[in-house]
Order: structure tokens, then sequence, then C-alpha cells
């Protein structure tokens, strides 16, 4: 019985770790661009079960962090942005294209078009990408970082970055074939305002 009862107990140890490497969006309440970097789970080695939670939330943080570092206000996550975002990076990786308009499908091919099957009502939305090939990294946070740093070499893209304007973000990351695909989604001037959504985040 002793035996049973600390098996028992092992295993249920083991599956609490474990759940505590995967990203919970409940935990966008509680990380901010001020303590992310001092938590293990954005250190985590990158391997074949990526976790793509986790890739949005850090490029979100570094995005604040970098907004942070240039005195402007911080933007709110928002999960019809991350919808949104995430889904049009997952377009691109399988349609093998990058760019903000999805040619190939029309009820996808503007961000408009996306953003009513994120179920967003307001738009009012900016969109950086980044792109980038067999790019090795070590962990969820050093090839976020190389993310960030590809959009804001960008001028025009880090201009949305600095936006004052901006009130919401959130970020969307794909790999597919040694190539990632990220895309972040800022809405401006209001909060989003939302319905039941088509698309649905990233398992």
């Amino acid at each position: 019985m002793r035996l049973f009862l600390l098996s028992l107990l092992i295993c249920c140890w083991s599956v609490a770790l474990k759940a505590q490497t995967r990203w919970d969006n409940k935990n966008y309440k509680t990380t901010t661009h001020q303590n992310f970097r001092n938590q293990a789970i954005f250190q985590q080695k990158l391997d074949k079960n990526l976790d793509l939670g986790l890739l949005n939330a850090t490029l979100f943080f570094l995005t604040n962090e970098f907004r942070a570092k240039n005195r402007k206000a911080i933007v709110e996550y928002q999960v019809n942005l991350e919808i949104l975002a995430w889904n049009h990076a997952l377009k691109m990786g399988q349609l093998n294209f990058f760019g903000h308009e999805n040619t190939a499908d029309s009820k996808r091919k503007k961000i408009e078009n996306r953003a009513e099957l994120a179920g967003i009502t307001n738009p009012f939305l900016g969109e950086n990408l980044a792109y980038i090939v067999n790019e090795k990294a070590d962990s969820y946070l050093s090839i976020c970082e190389k993310f960030i740093s590809q959009i804001k070499a960008n001028k025009e893209q880090q201009t949305l970055l600095l936006s004052d304007d901006a009130v919401q973000m959130a970020c969307g990351v794909y790999f597919s074939q040694n190539k990632w695909y990220v895309v972040q989604i800022f809405q401006s001037f209001e909060e989003v305002k939302s319905k039941a959504a088509t698309d649905k985040l990233p398992n």
C-alpha cells in the first residue's frame, strides 16, 4: 500500500512538473515584461514539440519590454488578437507565402477579413511581420529575441511597435520546414470588442 501511494505521489508530481513547462494563458495575468526573464519557462530549450503558446507569449513580453525601454506605455494582451496573429502565421507556413495579404484565400485576404474570423468586431489594427530561415537558437527567449530584433530593424514596423495609439496586442509564431513565421497584431484607440471566433488558438 505504501509503495502504491509513493508511486502515485511521484506520478502526480511528475505531471505537475510537466504542466509547469507549458504555457497557460492565465499566466498573462501574473507575468509581466518586468519579471518574465526570471522565469524558467522562458529559458526552456527548443525541441520538436514546440509550445506555440509559449512562443507567442515570449514575443509579447519582449515587445512590452522594448516599449517600456523607449518610455512607451505597455499594451495589454488580448486573446482575439492572438487568434488573429497566430492563424495568419499558420497560414503563411502552410501555404508558403510571406506578406500582409493572403491571396490564396479570399476569406483571409486582408487583415479585416481575418479579424472577422478571429471574432473582432471593431478592428483598428496594425500588423508587423518577421520571417527567419534556418535560424538556430537555444531557447524560447533567444529565438524570440531574434524576432523582435528583425521587427524593430524595420523603420515602418518600429513605428507601429512604439505607437502611442496602441492599447492591446498579441503575437503569433509558427514554425515549418526550418522557417519561422512571426506576426504581431496591435489594436489602436480602443479595446477590442469581440464575439465568438471561428478560428482557434494553437493547442
